[in-house]
């Protein structure tokens, strides 16, 4: 008798499982390309200013939602924002900088300046009407500037999105902060500066 051989009960399970690796590997990089999109959109913005508390604070002129703003010509302590229409973290704070605006009205003077180069979907550059729809669509009561040639996130810009900077009536940096904060945070460092 002679021996058998026995046919694969799989003759394409090489073929299967290396198709099924290609189609893996490439569904992992897609989702790292897009996962990693945001992080790559903001640390291609600006670099980081080196300012410590006790500085005199970079004058600046622009024009917001409100008029002009001028630094140098302000008389109340200010806190300056520096903003990304599509982070998460600035479209939350709107809601506590409103209510600081409102509880220190004539007190405190807050500016909010876009820092972006994007636009709020990451598909061209940032421009007016992305600042105006954000500012509209989070009732924004204080007033809020682009600045095509971020110029002022060159003189304030931290890491990330949202920077908080508190400057003195008499123009010194008070405090620098960034990302997420409370209110208890911002109402605390308000107070310091009056």
């Amino acid at each position: 008798m002679s021996p058998t051989v026995q046919k694969p009960l799989h003759p394409d399970r090489n073929k299967v499982l290396y198709t099924a690796f290609i189609v893996v590997a490439i569904a992992i990089a897609v989702a790292v390309a897009l996962q990693s999109r945001v992080p790559r959109v903001m640390t291609a913005m600006i670099k980081p200013a080196s300012l410590k508390v006790g500085e005199p604070a970079p004058s600046f002129t622009l024009r917001t939602n409100d008029g002009p703003f001028e630094l140098a010509q302000v008389d109340t302590p200010v806190l300056l924002e520096l903003f990304a229409t599509w982070s998460r973290e600035c479209q939350a704070e709107t809601r506590l900088l409103n209510r600081l605006a409102a509880e220190y009205r004539g007190k405190l003077t807050i500016v909010a300046v876009s820092a972006e180069r994007f636009d709020s979907k990451h598909k061209g550059p940032g421009t007016q009407a992305d600042v105006d729809a954000f500012a509209q669509r989070y009732n924004v009561q204080y007033p809020v500037v682009f600045d095509p040639d971020l110029a002022v996130a060159k003189l304030y810009m931290m890491q990330g999105f949202p920077t908080l900077t508190f400057i003195t009536r008499d123009k010194k940096i008070s405090q620098r902060l960034q990302g997420q904060i409370t209110y208890e945070q911002l109402d605390r460092e308000a107070q310091q500066m009056l």
